[in-house]
């Protein structure tokens, strides 16, 4: 374990205990890290800050990372040298699996929804915590684990594949994997975004949705400066009270260029967040 490279079937049989019945969501989180064309992958900064609090703030027994290219670099590095360092090495997994290239017997090309079709087939499959590599965890998602599913809102229109809870072989999951019969690769969010929302609508009972706390602030231009806005000084920026989210979206198109020193005297709730997970404190450094 401590990062080693496991099989998709020794990756169920470890997490395959990790459910009961009060709890059906096993205790796995799921990170998908895929750079085709790519022997190595330097792992950045944010993906750093959100597989260390996926680790420490989840409450998961497995953070697994299903790549195609083994993680490198610094912060790789640094990240099993944190979970090491406190006993928690066994923990991280790594998982291979080649990148779905169709569903239903129709193409998929686009990277992005490639990763999708495989988020929902993980889901399906094992179960477990499903997370984009720029999803932060803020606290413990076990009191979640005794619903069947649990997915986040990202805008009133749409819920979010970047961030879901499941059981395998769950219903709500089934019918949107299902829907995919009608995949179209060149529309981007019609069956990771708008579909599930109108699953829900029609089976509300299905799934429990977080409106708040999992993918919220969203990506449209107000709440992003919610997210990354200077508070120096600044009353004109509307605020978000990121202590009562499971977890955050970073949106990472629309983050800026940090490191974890520059971040100490970031001022703004994205400093704020990260600080809180590396060091402890939300305050200036």
């Amino acid at each position: 374990m401590d990062g080693r490279e496991l099989s998709a079937y020794r990756i169920v049989s470890a997490i395959r205990a990790s459910s009961s019945q009060l709890q059906p969501i096993p205790n796995a989180v799921h990170f998908f890290l895929f750079y085709p064309r790519q022997r190595y992958v330097e792992l950045e900064f944010h993906h750093y800050v959100a597989l260390l609090s996926a680790a420490w703030l989840s409450g998961t027994d497995f953070v697994i990372i299903w790549c195609s290219a083994m993680p490198d670099g610094h912060y790789w590095h640094q990240l099993k040298s944190n979970l090491t360092a406190h006993g928690k090495q066994n923990q991280l997994l790594l998982a291979t699996r080649p990148l779905p290239k169709r569903v239903f017997n129709r193409n998929v090309r686009v990277i992005q929804h490639q990763v999708d079709v495989m988020k929902l087939e993980t889901g399906i499959t094992i179960g477990g915590i499903i997370l984009d590599t720029d999803v932060l965890t803020l606290r413990s998602l076990q009191p979640l684990r005794r619903f069947d599913c649990v997915i986040g809102r990202e805008s009133s229109i749409g819920l979010t594949i970047g961030a879901f809870m499941t059981k395998p072989g769950d219903v709500f999951l089934m019918l949107w994997y299902m829907l995919y019969q009608t995949f179209d690769d060149r529309q981007w969010a019609q069956h990771s975004v708008l579909l599930p929302q109108q699953i829900w609508q029609r089976y509300p009972y299905l799934c429990r949705v977080e409106n708040q706390s999992f993918a919220r602030p969203g990506w449209t231009e107000r709440e992003l400066s919610m997210l990354y806005g200077d508070l120096t000084n600044n009353t004109k920026i509307p605020r978000w009270n990121w202590r009562n989210n499971h977890l955050l979206h970073l949106w990472r198109f629309s983050r800026p260029a940090i490191n974890e020193t520059s971040v100490r005297r970031l001022n703004s709730m994205f400093g704020q967040v990260v600080r809180y997970i590396l060091y402890g404190s939300e305050s200036l450094l």
